[in-house]
């Protein structure tokens, strides 16, 4: 999509658990950040950043073209994701109404309520949420994996990872990384 990166987890017409995939997209959301971060400070370029947008929902996806063939998603609810991150803030991840809900019941993860979004080629209007700092990352004010030089500082960073046993929801838990 232009510019932009799309990434869909577990294409599938029925879902065993939703909140996992939820969570696997958003630790890659974060994870993304981070690196970003790291780069931005390592090749100290300030204007590098991105903006991430999340939503959860079902597309149709299919190979187009005869010269180049490509694989494509469509749907309203890849629109809707697509201006969650149009109508977010650099270095930060903004999420939908919708991908909040199916975040719920995990306390560790909170979110401040942006804005009313009107979703281009959509009919709804959904209220767009930003991941709330440390996890939501920010725009690098909060620490990351550390370079060369914040290794011989001691600085630590915080790595998160999401943990599953059998008949128990995935929980999400953090660790320091050296």
């Amino acid at each position: 999509i232009g510019d932009a990166y799309l990434a869909v987890n577990e294409p599938k017409t029925q879902h065993d658990d939703r909140t996992i995939g939820a969570l696997v997209l958003l630790h890659l959301a974060m994870a993304m950040l981070r690196i970003i971060v790291q780069v931005r400070d390592e090749v100290d370029h300030q204007g590098l950043n991105m903006r991430i947008g999340l939503h959860h929902g079902q597309f149709v996806a299919g190979v187009i073209g005869s010269n180049q063939l490509r694989f494509d998603i469509w749907g309203e609810d890849v629109l809707i994701g697509n201006q969650m991150e149009s109508s977010g803030e650099p270095g930060r991840i903004c999420c939908s109404e919708t991908f909040v809900q199916v975040l719920k019941d995990f306390k560790e993860f909170s979110f401040t309520e942006r804005e009313l979004v009107n979703c281009a080629g959509s009919t709804r209007m959904l209220q767009s949420y930003l991941l709330d700092p440390p996890h939501g990352i920010g725009t690098g004010l909060v620490e990351t994996r550390p370079s060369q030089h914040a290794r011989r500082s001691g600085k630590t960073a915080r790595h998160l990872t999401a943990k599953k046993t059998k008949g128990q929801k995935a929980k999400s838990e953090a660790c320091n990384i050296s």
